[in-house]
């Protein structure tokens, strides 16, 4: 019988990588795919921009017109004095308002963008409202003080008895000091009357 001959291998079988090796060095951002890969990104980014504007469009719409409701409601406060009440009602108008309207909105980045907006227009409202209250507390203090002392006037000229025209006539100043304390008048508008 021939002998067949045998050949061993000295190379370990896991250590070294069969296959062939060469010097080439390709740049990665040089070849075909890479230039479609920037293509793709600006189309992306592209995409994103446009998604952006139109959430932004959108949000915009909602806001205003739940500014528009935010203005019917401060509109019905408008003649209160109560700088408090008149905060804390359209507080719990617009906030029950407001939330109704958000939750019913399903795109999470424009009911997020509406929330900022709201934010950041609030403090606005509060203040205009808070002033617009005030204006009202002046002007039903004046009319008040106004009402009082034509009511001791015309008591004081009908009046024929001396003590009560005078007791008339100190409920006149009387008056006159506590509206003075009230409305910081000043010691010269107290002196006039």
């Amino acid at each position: 019988m021939p002998k067949i001959p045998t050949f061993t291998s000295k190379a370990r079988p896991t250590a070294e990588v069969a296959g062939v090796k060469s010097n080439l060095q390709i740049d990665p951002t040089k070849t075909p795919a890479a230039g479609l890969s920037v293509l793709a990104g600006a189309a992306q980014d592209y995409y994103i921009k446009q998604r952006d504007n139109v959430e932004k469009l959108e949000a915009t719409k909602k806001f205003y017109e739940m500014k528009t409701e935010g203005a019917k409601i401060a509109n019905e406060l408008k003649n209160n004095p109560n700088e408090f009440e008149v905060e804390n009602i359209y507080n719990n108008r617009f906030s029950s308002y407001k939330n109704s309207v958000i939750q019913g909105i399903k795109n999470k980045r424009v009911r997020k963008k509406i929330e900022n907006l709201i934010s950041l227009d609030q403090p606005e409202t509060i203040y205009k409202l808070k002033q617009n209250a005030f204006k009202q507390y002046e002007i039903q203090e004046n009319e008040m003080y106004n009402t009082k002392q034509n009511t001791y006037a015309n008591e004081y000229s009908l009046e024929l008895d001396l003590a009560k025209k005078d007791q008339k006539k100190q409920q006149r100043l009387d008056t006159a000091k506590e509206y003075e304390s009230k409305m910081l008048k000043g010691k010269e508008w107290l002196s006039k009357e």
